[in-house]
């Protein structure tokens, strides 16, 4: 009778990597967030601002594209003339992205975006006061052209002069305050 070789298996290469434990959750999570994004973009074209802004609070803060996310908050602030707020979040935005001096006109437009915004809040919550320089802006300033669609039909800055009324970057929300000049539609 001839002994059997006795063979070892090496265990190690047979446990799965650890990367294929942690991928799964890392996939769900990022799924999970751009439905969240979705939805609370279609809450806000649908005009509910409210719930939009709750949606989009409960993603978490790893997986936020910060500028956009911040600037789509002040947004539905701006919408739902939560004013102090919209003041305080457009401050905390404007000490976050102002500096180094935006060298881009994405970021130029999106900046006086979130200063309009605060403008228009601090315009209703304290109209005898006079306004804070940081929400002092000029729109003329930024070339529309250069600027991405995406952000103009996102975030449209009408008070821009060159901002058309039948242009196709028109906004998705409407305010119950229309006939307020400064407001965003």
């Amino acid at each position: 009778m001839t002994a059997m070789p006795e063979t070892t298996v090496n265990l190690e290469s047979q446990r799965p990597s650890p990367w294929s434990l942690l991928l799964p959750w890392v996939f769900v999570e990022r799924v999970t967030f751009a439905f969240k994004w979705v939805r609370a973009s279609w809450l806000c074209s649908e005009g509910r601002y409210e719930e939009a802004l709750r949606v989009l609070r409960s993603i978490p803060a790893r997986l936020r594209p910060s500028m956009l996310w911040e600037l789509s908050e002040i947004q539905l602030l701006s919408y739902l003339e939560w004013d102090h707020e919209t003041i305080d979040a457009a401050n905390a935005f404007l000490l976050k992205w102002q500096y180094p001096t935006p060298s881009s006109d994405d970021k130029k437009y999106l900046l006086t975006y979130a200063r309009w915004c605060g403008r228009i809040a601090f315009a209703h919550y304290a109209d005898d006061g006079p306004m804070p320089s940081a929400f002092e802006f000029d729109a003329s300033v930024i070339a529309l052209d250069r600027v991405s669609q995406h952000h103009k039909r996102n975030y449209p800055l009408t008070i821009h002069p060159a901002w058309s009324e039948d242009s196709p970057f028109y906004p998705l929300g409407r305010l119950r305050r229309l006939g307020q000049p400064l407001r965003p539609p």
